[in-house]
């Protein structure tokens, strides 16, 4: 209970016990005791009574929708070609096979036949390098044509025999742009008497 009503209760029975005891000299008449008895104690409910609340609703501030700019959806992704990759095979010796002797200070053209076995196609970026030289003075150069996947491609140096008798080998190789060797390495060998 609320400490308001509590003292209107005690109130209430003191003023009762008043009015019983005869705290009142003159008598009074059956029904006025209970008259004033009801009256003062809504005199003192009425005193002691919480205002009344009449409960009011909320109402939200209303915020103006903040304007979002129109921003295109992300590209979808899309699908990268999966790398490359560089292989050569050797095929067949179009001139000069092997163990071919020669007299000292001779010009000839060594041919391989190469297949492009890789996945990549080779443009004239693609070099053919000597890896290995025993003085035939056979020089590195890019090569002539694009050679397709699985395309083969003839490939021609020139040479000079060495002055000196002996058994020479030339070693050479294919290699990618970004200066990667790759493949089989083909070479010329000689006799020179």
């Amino acid at each position: 209970m609320s400490q308001r009503i509590t003292v209107a209760i005690i109130l209430l029975c003191t003023f009762a016990l008043l009015v019983a005891c005869g705290g009142n000299t003159t008598p009074a008449a059956p029904g006025d005791s209970a008259t004033q008895l009801a009256q003062t104690a809504e005199a003192i409910l009425t005193a002691t009574a919480a205002p009344k609340v009449t409960p009011t609703a909320t109402v939200p501030p209303i915020v103006p929708p903040t304007q979002t700019p129109d921003v295109p959806p992300p590209p979808a992704p899309t699908a990268q070609p999966a790398p490359c990759t560089n292989d050569s095979k050797f095929v067949e010796d179009i001139t000069v096979p092997d163990g071919t002797h020669f007299a000292p200070g001779t010009p000839f053209d060594k041919t391989w036949r190469i297949q492009n076995t890789g996945t990549c196609t080779w443009d004239t970026t693609y070099q053919y390098r000597l890896i290995n030289d025993v003085g035939m003075a056979g020089q590195n150069f890019n090569l002539p044509q694009t050679v397709a996947p699985n395309a083969t491609i003839d490939i021609t140096v020139k040479f000079v025999s060495p002055m000196t008798a002996g058994k020479y080998r030339s070693q050479w190789r294919i290699f990618a742009p970004d200066g990667s060797p790759f493949g089989q390495r083909p070479y010329v060998e000689i006799v020179v008497p």
